[in-house]
């Protein structure tokens, strides 16, 4: 997961709109290929969010648009039931992203060196990008508006 916490002088949208025009693969080669092991002090709100992605059109753009007709043969994939084929009526992913105090659960606390210890506290608008690092995929993303930085 990465956080992006613009400058106080930039808006989420500008730094977005950049993100955008450079793409994720520079990136994420630049964070490779980043050496710095400085301590970093992380403070994040809670977040629980949901989202519903429509994939008909990532699916029709496959070549897989018959998978709605109801004539589809997916009998191969689903036993159909009684008299009725399967089809596919509507396809959506459902993501629900959650960020509390838990943390992950193998995580070991790091003792700091107390130098050169760098703040970032996300306590105004942010945007956060879950990826599949192996293959530099972008899973899901978001922006966070507000909430209360513990």
């Amino acid at each position: 997961m990465i956080f992006i916490l613009p400058k106080p002088s930039y808006r989420v949208s500008q730094v977005l709109n950049q993100l955008k025009n450079l793409g994720l693969q520079p990136l994420l080669e630049k964070l490779d290929a980043s050496k710095n092991e400085s301590d970093v002090e992380v403070k994040l709100p809670k977040i629980d969010t949901r989202s519903v992605l429509s994939l008909e059109d990532s699916v029709t753009e496959a070549g897989l648009s018959d998978l709605g007709d109801m004539h589809a043969d997916l009998g191969r994939m689903l036993k159909p039931t009684g008299d009725r084929g399967v089809y596919l009526s509507f396809y959506h992913q459902f993501a629900r992203i959650v960020v509390d105090e838990e943390g992950l659960p193998d995580a070991v606390p790091q003792k700091s060196s107390g130098t050169n210890n760098i703040k970032f506290h996300m306590n105004r608008p942010f945007a956060y990008l879950v990826l599949q690092r192996t293959h530099k995929l972008l899973i899901h993303s978001g922006v966070f508006r507000e909430g209360e930085v513990q």
